[in-house]
């Protein structure tokens, strides 16, 4: 009996793999380092997701002062504009006053009725005063019939400097408590 010499094959070479290259790592290799390429792509989206929101709080901040800036504007114009119907109104009062027309209102009921007249439309006044020279109130929009004894306004700061300066114009002073009420007005 011969016995001849022929190849041994293994299963795998007989399946047509090829045989373990002596330059490539082991699989066990590739696999340890593995989960340093994901630590680093997991640190990268981090990165992105912190840059991502330092920029959106930064356009944020900067639309929010925009927006302020653009609403405080407008509350300045409402805010004259609200000034200068009440001052309109009040040198209109005043005209006619001086020039004598609101004599021929002598009652105090065509004086309320006159001031409550004047005064529709401005939300921004609680009522119209018509105040004699001594600081008693001659007649109100917002009362009638006015109590007795008259109330007085000749001590507020606002009377007297408005007493020793009559051509001040506009005096707007700052709000204190009705006596009468519980509204807010302007002395």
């Amino acid at each position: 009996m011969m016995s001849s010499s022929l190849p041994v094959s293994t299963g795998a070479e007989a399946a047509g793999a090829p045989a373990p290259s002596a330059g490539r790592p082991a699989p066990s290799a590739v696999w340890r380092g593995m989960p340093w390429v994901g630590g680093l792509v997991i640190a990268g989206i981090v990165a992105l997701a912190a840059i991502d929101i330092w920029r959106s709080y930064a356009n944020t901040t900067a639309e929010t002062a925009r927006e302020l800036d653009a609403l405080s504007r407008v509350i300045a114009e409402q805010t004259a504009r609200s000034v200068q119907t009440v001052d309109r109104v009040l040198l209109h009062v005043a005209g006619e006053f001086r020039s004598g027309k609101l004599d021929a209102l002598a009652d105090e009921v065509a004086l309320h009725n006159y001031l409550r007249d004047q005064s529709v439309g401005l939300v921004q006044v609680v009522g119209l005063s018509i105040i004699d020279a001594d600081g008693r109130i001659r007649a109100s929009s917002s009362r009638y019939p006015q109590p007795d004894p008259r109330p007085s306004v000749a001590e507020l700061p606002a009377f007297v400097q408005l007493k020793a300066t009559p051509d001040a114009g506009l005096l707007v002073a700052t709000t204190m408590r009705s006596r009468a009420g519980s509204a807010e007005s302007a002395g």
